[in-house]
């Protein structure tokens, strides 16, 4: 407490070079795989913002290191940025059975709702132009943690923006329905020729 910063820079460093670390998937708390590797051991004392230059550091040599096996790393964290498993709900059985179960739920809905999402941004498109205020929070969010760790958490602040997209997506799916039975309902009226 020996200085005043105004803004809180913590993440910064770390965050790049968690980016670097391999986790299982299924390998339970991937915080007890990063805070073993050794690049994240600090010297004893050292402050904040020195020990996020320092993990930055051992992040950016990492991947000029081993570039090819960073993007083997990020193409299989990334998705996790998308995929929750509610460790946020400590919502947590006695019986393993249970919460495999909790978190098979909490992946179908999440796929359902990033998918539902994607595919409502796919249909107002041709709209994106006129609702810059709707897409460029969650683009940018979304592009800045391609290089960094990801967990679902960071998503939090466009989940708004994905809801009005879910919900374009569930309505288009809704009309294409809707157009279907009154095709289907015509045909029964009149027959097509043949």
């Amino acid at each position: 407490f020996h200085r005043f910063i105004l803004v809180a820079d913590a993440g910064w460093g770390s965050n790049l070079l968690q980016g670097t670390i391999d986790i299982p998937f299924h390998s339970g708390n991937p915080w007890l795989i990063v805070m073993i590797d050794p690049a994240r051991i600090l010297p004893p004392g050292t402050g904040l913002e020195e020990g996020e230059r320092i993990m930055m550091e051992r992040g950016i040599s990492r991947i000029r290191e081993h570039p090819l096996h960073w993007l083997m790393i990020r193409a299989k964290q990334y998705p996790r940025l998308f995929i929750d498993h509610w460790t946020f709900t400590f919502l947590v059985f006695k019986s393993s059975a249970l919460n495999r179960f909790r978190d098979m739920i909490a992946v179908i809905l999440s796929i359902m709702f990033t998918a539902l999402a994607a595919y409502g941004a796919a249909v107002s498109a041709r709209h994106l132009a006129d609702m810059p205020h709707l897409w460029t929070l969650p683009l940018f969010v979304v592009l800045a943690q391609l290089p960094m760790w990801v967990e679902s958490r960071y998503l939090l602040p466009i989940i708004p923006m994905l809801v009005v997209f879910a919900a374009l997506g569930v309505l288009s799916l809704l009309e294409k329905d809707q157009g279907c039975r009154k095709n289907r309902q015509s045909e029964k009226i009149m027959p097509r020729p043949r």
